[in-house]
């Protein structure tokens, strides 16, 4: 298995915003997460014993609160991985409100270990 890494980079992908909010204020949100989202890969390979370049896929809503609500996140090769980037992402906070009802959101976080802050 590929050896447990002390950096690793994670970058959002596929980010696809459905309803009034832009991608922008969604992705500005989502990056302000990005340290936490190191962290959670960087334990979870620590405790698998093994750091392999991971993808988790997320799905939230947001409305008025401008929080996250239902939070769901896919199966990682890590355990504890994906409950941690859940749980990291539900804790951001957007910059607005979405204008009407909730705005969908799905995304990809791309893990590369290897890189990125120690």
């Amino acid at each position: 298995p590929p050896p447990v890494p002390s950096a690793v980079s994670a970058a959002i992908s596929n980010l696809v915003v459905d309803g009034s909010l832009a991608n922008a204020v969604i992705r500005r949100a989502v990056e302000k997460t990005v340290p936490a989202l190191r962290t959670c890969y960087l334990g979870a390979a620590r405790a698998a014993g093994r750091g392999p370049g991971q993808r988790v896929r997320v799905r939230f809503e947001v409305d008025d609160s401008r929080r996250p609500t239902g939070v769901t996140t896919s199966t990682a090769d890590l355990p504890t991985l994906a409950s941690c980037v859940g749980r990291a992402l539900g804790g951001l906070r957007t910059d607005s409100a979405p204008d009407v009802g909730a705005a969908k959101v799905s995304l990809d976080v791309v893990f590369a270990p290897g890189q990125g802050p120690t």
